[in-house]
């Protein structure tokens, strides 16, 4: 009977319960989905820009704290859809006016109109407006000055870029300071474009880029815009691979003060001091930099003492820029250009003392080689450096004619004088110490001939280059822009040999120069660049190029003399292409390009048959979808070369090696880019490249030891030298706090071929780096801001190498392959400290 009362008794207390959750469900319900439609609610956000009362088409639109950005139409309207409620910052600029920042709190539906004020003095911008000037089928990045100034404890520019799609980097020191290269979608730095304020910078003639002529400049920097592939239209030495388009600093509007000191491992050494006078008379400013940069360098011996400075004066009005930039750079490197044997880099002692044998070292480069590490440098020779130094003289002007029509035009002056110094052992294997290879005879000393000695030579450069460059644009309205521009730049340098010393000299006098050349270039483009909106999602581009280039140099004859020559090339570069939006979040595009490339200095003094220009039609596709949180796209390429030039191992008649026109061959691929916001805390930044990059049918020559000739071996379908198919980098942000930044950075490069013949043994292992980067910000502590950085550089002490090269040969029967590689450093640590006042 009790438990039938508790029974009954627990029955009613749950049957009451029942009844009352049914008269609250309704309530709950409707609570909750009352919250629910609250924390997801999908609101519109738009707004009319104006400028002293008149609609402003084509006006940029960022909402920060999101990826989301647009430009207004041909009524001035903006408008973000399926936005959360929030605060939000509009960001809304254009060029001629003042930027203005818009705090928004989001909780329904808005509308808002803001009015732009005419900016008092144009800005620095507009330099680098026709280079730039594009279409959105481009593939490009482009990083700003706050990162680049939280990247930026003095490695060179390369490292910088070493995150962005499709990019490998190198350096011969290990370190990223001293001689440093990029490379783009597999191409090296003689097939990517690189101008400052719109001014070519490559060297004329092997169209290299050389980053440690140029020290610590990124503190002088705005912005980079790295483009892959052609690209648009620019100034230069032609753009197969990519271009990189630096925008030195603008003139600050405000007085500014600001010290950078670093300091790490191998006794790394930055310090730098920035000035500026900010807007003097409401017109005039001036600023200027001073830098150094010291490394002792991974690699044994591979030291840097970097100097540099940077000044820039102007004057600024509402429509008119006139503005001075000198900047210079000087460097002293030890060389490390001649890379670690396989072997020594794997710690293989039965494969070093065969290394020994096959290339004939003598006793002190033997034990030189035995007593090392992987960081092992084949030179001993105390002053074994690289002197160099490049003053740079800039002159920009920037008009706007009208408000549809602006004019921009640039003179410039590069003065360029260095050396480098080499001792050359009298039983050197190449002949450096013969008597014969310097134009000398041999010494007869009582009964005996002196066939060679012991010798110090210099190999300077001394050269000038000068020109113009010039654009007018022209922008009405939404539907139509365009652009003429283009440049005249000329050439002019000088190559000679000395040696300062010798153990045996004979009658030659100090300094006897040995050998002296000039070449004189010149380069002339022209281009028109069009951007039409057809309909309101369609846009359409064309952009056409002529360029000629006229090359007056000495060569060898076929009699084995040097004889003057001359070379004229004319280039047609056409581009075309189309944008459609098919709405505000997803856009699909393609484009075609041409581009033309003439030979190098060296291809054409050291050639057999005469070399053929390069030739590429670049096509490219793609899909881009950007949301609040989410900004994502694909690039699909195909550059289709003809007449490449690569490295064949064949050699000319006085034995140098050349490269030579290949058949047909081509880089294909997919680019995969992803941003991705969690919350106001973390964010992820990942890109991937996948490619195939082949050559048709190859023919390699190989040196017979046995007979003093070549062996020919011909492939098919053989993978271009390197060229990862898998290049992939990822960054992980984390901010605690507001000016607390951690980035976790990871970069994978793919397994890559020293030479093109796609052979095992002459490859590139896949290399992964981890790195931490911690920045962290005081505000009115003494000074208004102190910054603090530090780099935590390979943090798992992986050891790897991202460079290398090959040279096989047979000995009998057999065909032996020395491999020479470029390590990098282990783990390693480099902090900074900035104070800004």
């Amino acid at each position: 009977m009790v438990f039938i009362s508790v029974f009954g008794t627990a029955l009613s207390y749950y049957y009451r319960a029942i009844v009352k959750f049914q008269k609250m469900k309704k309530t709950l319900i409707m609570l909750m989905l009352t919250t629910s439609s609250l924390l997801n609610a999908q609101f519109v956000l738009k707004g009319k820009i104006y400028q002293q009362g008149q609609l402003l088409p084509n006006a940029n639109v960022v909402l920060s704290q999101t990826f989301l950005q647009t430009a207004t139409n041909n009524n001035g309207e903006f408008e973000f859809r399926n936005l959360k409620n929030g605060d939000y910052t509009l960001i809304i600029s254009y060029l001629g006016f003042e930027t203005k920042s818009q705090q928004v709190h989001l909780t329904s539906d808005t509308v808002i109109s803001l009015d732009l004020n005419p900016a008092s003095v144009i800005s620095s911008e507009v330099v680098v407006e026709s280079t730039r000037k594009g279409n959105q089928n481009i593939a490009s990045t482009s990083i700003l000055k706050q990162e680049l100034e939280e990247k930026n404890l003095g490695h060179d520019v390369p490292f910088l870029l070493n995150q962005t799609t499709s990019v490998i980097t190198t350096t011969d020191a290990g370190t990223g300071i001293g001689y440093s290269g990029i490379r783009i979608r597999g191409s090296d730095a003689s097939r990517i474009n690189v101008t400052i304020n719109g001014i070519p910078i490559n060297d004329a003639e092997s169209q290299n880029m050389y980053w440690v002529n140029l020290p610590d400049f990124v503190s002088s920097v705005e912005n980079i815009q790295l483009q892959r592939g052609i690209g648009s239209s620019t100034n230069g030495a032609g753009a197969f691979g990519g271009s990189v388009n630096i925008l030195s600093n603008g003139l600050s509007n405000e007085p500014y003060a600001q010290s950078s000191n670093a300091f790490g491992s191998f006794n790394t050494l930055k310090n730098n001091i920035a000035l500026g006078s900010g807007l003097l008379n409401q017109h005039w400013c001036v600023e200027g930099r001073l830098s150094r940069i010291k490394s002792d360098g991974y690699i044994d011996r591979a030291s840097s003492d970097l100097k540099s400075y940077y000044v820039s004066g102007g004057y600024l009005s509402k429509k008119t820029l006139v503005k001075a930039n000198i900047f210079s750079g000087h460097e002293v490197t030890y060389q490390s250009w001649y890379g670690v044997p396989q072997v020594r880099v794997n710690n293989d002692s039965a494969g070093i003392i065969d290394f020994i044998n096959n290339n004939n070292l003598d006793d002190e480069d033997a034990a030189n080689l035995l007593n090392s590490q992987r960081n092992y440098n084949y030179y001993t020779y105390e002053n074994q450096v690289d002197n160099y130094q490049q003053d740079h003289y800039q002159l920009l002007f920037s008009h706007e004619i009208s408000d549809a029509i602006s004019l921009h035009l640039a003179a410039h002056y590069t003065k360029g004088k260095g050396y480098f110094e080499e001792y050359k052992k009298a039983n050197d294997a190449f002949g450096g110490g013969l008597f014969s290879s310097y134009n000398l005879p041999d010494l007869i000393i009582g009964s005996d001939t002196i066939v060679s000695t012991n010798l110090i030579r210099r190999k300077w450069l001394d050269n000038d280059f000068y020109g113009i460059t010039y654009s007018l644009n022209y922008e009405m309205n939404q539907n139509l822009q365009w652009n003429i521009g283009g440049a005249w730049n000329q050439y002019d340098g000088d190559h000679y040999s000395e040696i300062i010393w010798a153990q045996y000299a004979g009658n030659a006098p100090i300094r006897y120069r040995y050998e002296s050349d000039n070449a004189l270039k010149t380069d002339f483009n022209i281009y028109g660049k069009a951007n039409y909106l057809i309909s309101k999602n369609l846009e359409a581009f064309i952009d056409l190029q002529t360029r000629t280039v006229n090359y007056q140099f000495n060569g060898i004859d076929d009699a084995l003399n040097t004889v003057p020559q001359k070379e004229t090339l004319h280039f047609f570069n056409p581009k075309a292409g189309a944008t459609l939006r098919i709405n505000p979040s997803n856009t699909v595009y393609a484009s075609a390009s041409v581009g033309n490339k003439e030979p190098s200095r060296d291809d054409y003094v050291e050639h057999i048959n005469k070399p053929e220009p390069e030739s590429m039609i670049d096509y490219e596709a793609g899909y881009r979808f950007k949301s609040q949180k989410l900004l994502a796209s694909v690039n699909f390429y195909y550059m289709d070369y003809k007449n490449q030039l690569v490295v064949t191992g064949q050699l000319n008649e006085v034995g140098n090696p050349i490269r030579s026109n290949t058949g047909k061959s081509y880089r294909g691929g997919a680019e995969v880019e992803l941003k991705y916001i969690f919350n106001s805390k973390w964010s992820l930044d990942a890109n991937a490249t996948f490619s195939k990059n082949k050559i048709k049918t190859f023919t390699e020559y190989v040196d017979d030891w046995d007979t003093y000739g070549q062996r020919q071996i011909n492939y098919s379908n053989v993978s271009i030298a390197y060229s990862p198919s898998i290049i992939s980098a990822v960054s992980l942000t984390w901010k605690p706090i507001e000016d607390l930044h951690l980035q976790l950075i990871e970069k994978y490069v793919g397994q890559q071929y020293l030479d093109n013949t796609q052979n095992q043994s002459r490859l590139l292992e896949p290399y992964q780096c981890l790195d931490v980067r911690i920045n962290y910000t005081l505000h009115n502590i003494v000074v208004p801001e102190i910054l603090f950085g530090i780099m935590l550089n390979n943090v798992l002490n992986e050891m790897y190498s991202t460079n290398g090269y090959t040279y096989a040969h047979f000995s009998g029967d057999r065909l032996y392959a020395d491999n020479y590689l470029y390590p990098q450093a282990g783990f390693n640590v480099l902090g900074q400290i900035t104070f800004k006042f």
